[in-house]
């Protein structure tokens, strides 16, 4: 996709991302949990991002390991890759609730710094304060984290 070209929406662009986070939790932890890895990614994604968990197997697998779920998201800043990843999700979910869902962005504000994971203004991220390229570069970002 050439530089500045965006093809999905925000809202679709946030779940590419969160699927790229997804991909490399389960990645990280496959070796150690094997077949637990993609509810223990999951785990993690949801605690970290303040998410329902869907399925009954799923929330059955959160009240067995919640405090294995909480010390790997704890963990997270210390993976410059993920954290790096997180912070971008963190910091393009602020800004696409903004002041719509003031209570939703002040929790997502919170985990963020409870997890020592940085929020990120968009001039930090892409050198820019444009949402056009804001937007595609974090579509570009999350592409490229499927990919790996």
């Amino acid at each position: 996709m050439p530089a500045g070209e965006i093809k999905l929406s925000p809202a679709q662009v946030e779940y590419m991302l969160a699927l790229g986070i997804g991909k490399r939790l389960i990645a990280k932890y496959a070796q150690s949990f094997g077949d637990g890895s993609n509810f223990l990614a999951v785990g993690v994604l949801n605690y970290s991002f303040r998410m329902e968990t869907g399925g009954e197997d799923a929330k059955q697998y959160l009240l067995r390991n919640e405090p294995l779920i909480e010390s790997e998201a704890n963990g997270v800043c210390l993976d410059p890759e993920l954290e790096d990843a997180f912070s971008l999700l963190y910091s393009f979910m602020l800004i696409r609730i903004g002041p719509t869902d003031p209570v939703r962005s002040q929790a997502l504000a919170l985990r963020a710094s409870e997890l020592c994971i940085p929020l990120r203004t968009p001039e930090e991220i892409c050198h820019s304060s444009d949402a056009f390229e804001f937007l595609s570069y974090v579509q570009r970002y999350a592409g490229e984290l499927l990919q790996r």
